[in-house]
């Protein structure tokens, strides 16, 4: 596909496609897909992407929201599971890619947390700065994931006091500065 992001087939915005003649129909089509994100974290970058082409989409835009109207129609059980077992571990996991944006060439940043085996917050989203170095963007991606876990962890020891249940903040992994996983050796 020419004009394409490399790793999700979602147009650029240097792409010479022409622009599309209906715009209140994507911006429909975006909105709703927009809102179907609350239950699928799969489509949420790629949602995420069609939405900054809301003012002016091309034909190409149309077409790669067509496709992930596509996949999800033949995705259909690939929303979320809330387990039925009763754990108040919070696990968490982050990434980012180096400057992944054709556009602007700022890093993605993505996270996900889960409470026992249920998944209860993700994000996936463009970092604010151009960073120089993959490691510089993995430390970002991680702050802003331990401000979501040092929330999320603050909301559910108030949510503690009237359930009389406790809460472990379970850490599995960090990163050195070479990406590489290393394991904890202490708390």
């Amino acid at each position: 596909m020419d004009g394409c992001d490399r790793l999700r087939g979602v147009p650029s915005t240097t792409s010479l496609a022409p622009l599309t003649q209906d715009v209140t129909g994507y911006q429909r089509l975006v909105g709703r897909l927009l809102y179907i994100t609350i239950t699928r974290p799969d489509i949420s970058f790629t949602v995420q992407v069609l939405s900054q082409f809301m003012q002016q989409p091309k034909r190409s835009h149309w077409e790669a929201a067509m496709r992930l109207v596509r996949y999800i129609k033949s995705n259909p059980g690939q929303g979320i599971l809330l387990s039925s077992k009763k754990s108040l571990e919070l696990e968490a996991f982050c990434d980012s890619e180096w400057a992944a944006c054709p556009n602007t060439r700022r890093s993605v940043t993505g996270y996900m947390v889960k409470l026992g085996d249920s998944l209860i917050s993700w994000k996936s989203k463009k970092q604010h700065t151009v960073g120089r170095s993959s490691a510089k963007a993995n430390y970002r991606s991680m702050t802003n994931e331990v401000a979501e876990i040092i929330w999320l962890f603050n909301t559910l020891m108030l949510m503690s006091q009237f359930l009389l249940a406790t809460v472990v903040l379970k850490e599995t992994s960090s990163y050195d500065c070479n990406n590489e996983q290393q394991p904890l050796t202490g708390v």
